[in-house]
């Protein structure tokens, strides 16, 4: 591929636009970035869901749950739309809850989802569980 110099010269600045914006923590265009850069791989768990997980350790050792299960399964919500569950919890009085864990920031598409889930699964309570200064604050739907 041929470039005049107007060209490189326009490609080497873009770049470099670019260069600056990722290092300054800005998406394309220069806003900011709220989510993480990249999916985790399939089994692993990101920060805030492995806190969870050392707080439902914590509340089975103290007897009020008996299993818990991380990613347990996919829902499908609709044609090319899934849904992962964060945890499957069996509690002590035998009924199952989901909990969806979040950071200190929801997404109106990760709310619906949430939503559709409780639809699609109406045998399940479903609990949204958000994390903030350190400290756990549950949502049911």
């Amino acid at each position: 591929m041929r470039l005049t110099e107007d060209e490189h010269r326009a490609l080497v600045q873009k770049s470099a636009r670019t260069a600056v914006d990722r290092k300054a923590g800005l998406a394309s265009g220069g806003v900011k970035r709220w989510q993480a850069l990249g999916r985790l791989p399939v089994g692993s768990l990101n920060n805030t869901e492995k806190a969870f997980a050392a707080y439902l350790q914590e509340r089975q050792a103290a007897g009020a749950i008996v299993w818990w299960k991380a990613h347990p399964f996919n829902v499908t919500l609709a044609k090319n739309t899934h849904y992962r569950p964060d945890f499957l919890v069996l509690n002590a009085d035998m009924s199952l809850v989901i909990y969806e864990v979040k950071g200190s920031f929801t997404s109106e598409k990760g709310q619906m989802k949430i939503k559709l889930c409780v639809e699609a699964l109406p045998v399940f309570k479903v609990i949204k569980a958000t994390y903030k200064n350190k400290t756990w604050s549950f949502q049911e739907f």
